[in-house]
């Protein structure tokens, strides 16, 4: 199983993401999606799981909690737009007693892998208004490939 990751979208979504996101299963979307054409359009690839972001309003709001849980084979995810700091992440993880083995994030418009505690996080930038590039990024994680290593894609 693919899973295609994107994120601040901000209600453009490049032709790129068509052709990158062809063969996966299940797309991601972590917040700033602008509008619901953007969620409209990604449909037509895959089933969307995508959470609200700071800039969005109605109808999205109404439609996409802030944060949301899933998981794809034996594997939980957890998406909410804007971290403060992984550790802060761990701290409300374990509150609300949360075990995830990722967590999508965005909100910077910089992608970024790391983990922490063994929880893997993934932002995979921005494609409307990307940061410290010229380019915008998605990624691609592949579950049947241990470790779990995202493929981060630059929309050329």
């Amino acid at each position: 199983m693919k899973l295609g990751i994107i994120s601040d979208t901000h209600g453009y979504l490049p032709t790129a993401v068509f052709r990158i996101f062809k063969e996966v299963d299940g797309i991601l979307h972590a917040g700033d999606i602008g509008n619901m054409n953007i969620i409209n359009e990604l449909e037509i690839l895959a089933p969307v799981y995508a959470i609200s972001g700071n800039i969005d309003t109605q109808p999205i709001v109404s439609q996409f909690s802030h944060t949301l849980i899933t998981e794809f084979d034996a594997l939980t995810f957890y998406l909410i737009h804007h971290i403060i700091s992984e550790k802060f992440v761990r701290y409300e993880l374990f509150r609300k007693k949360i075990k995830p083995h990722v967590v999508v994030y965005g909100h910077t418009h910089i992608p970024e892998v790391s983990t922490h505690n063994e929880i893997l996080f993934i932002n995979p930038g921005s494609v409307s208004k990307p940061k410290k590039s010229k380019e915008g990024s998605v990624m691609v994680l592949d579950l049947t490939v241990r470790p779990l290593a995202p493929q981060l894609i630059y929309l050329s």
